[in-house]
């Protein structure tokens, strides 16, 4: 049997994985909005980048190749806070439905740690998935800006 202090712990232990799920998204919404501004930024100055874009292949390359790491950026910021189902501990109408007998205390408790336990291990599998989609996206911003700031470069040379 269980102890309270056992259970109060897989309780933390699944609360501190839905919390990271609330940090993830909450910054995988910011991602989406600095993504956007970018490219938002980027299709305002559109109309005299293309003039600059037809002098050079190498200058095309890179303004292409950094506004397709963008897209990939924004891709994966959308992977990483798209809807995803969470495992709640446990659904009280199917607990109910699924008595035979009072269980005892020590009974119950037992099985909500179980039931702790699963749902925070496959919580905790979505939220490495989001984590790692958001540590590509910004990646991919990342190397999307350096690219910008060489087209940029090469147009002070020029």
């Amino acid at each position: 049997m269980a102890s309270q202090t056992q259970y109060d712990y897989y309780m933390f232990l699944y609360e501190h994985e839905r919390s990271r799920y609330i940090e993830l998204v909450n910054r995988g919404k910011l991602f989406l909005s600095i993504i956007t501004l970018y490219m938002g930024l980027l299709a305002v100055g559109a109309d005299k980048t293309i003039n600059v874009l037809e002098n050079s292949f190498i200058v095309l390359s890179i303004y292409f190749i950094s506004v397709l790491l963008l897209i990939g950026s924004l891709i994966e910021v959308v992977l990483a806070i798209g809807i995803y189902s969470n495992e709640k501990p446990s659904n009280p109408e199917t607990m109910i439905q699924n008595l035979d007998k009072t269980p005892t205390d020590d009974e119950f408790r037992d099985e909500r740690i179980i039931d702790l336990a699963v749902a925070t291990n496959r919580n905790s599998k979505n939220n490495d998935f989001r984590a790692e989609r958001l540590k590509m996206s910004s990646f991919f911003l990342l190397l999307g800006i350096f690219g910008q700031a060489v087209f940029l470069g090469l147009q002070l040379v020029n």
